[in-house]
């Protein structure tokens, strides 16, 4: 599975702009895709963008 750089980044930035446990980001091994999950309360999709 390939995955790009930039998204890879943004999911890193996006974990590390909270709190250590706060803020998430699953990679999807079969897509790809990045999924973020703000604050453990919501869970979005990015669409491979966090």
């Amino acid at each position: 599975m390939r995955v790009d750089w930039y998204d890879l980044e943004l999911a890193f930035e996006f974990v590390s702009s909270g709190q250590p446990g706060i803020n998430e980001a699953i990679l999807c091994r079969e897509s790809g895709k990045f999924y973020c999950i703000p604050n453990l309360a919501t869970t979005w999709m990015s669409g491979g963008r966090c």
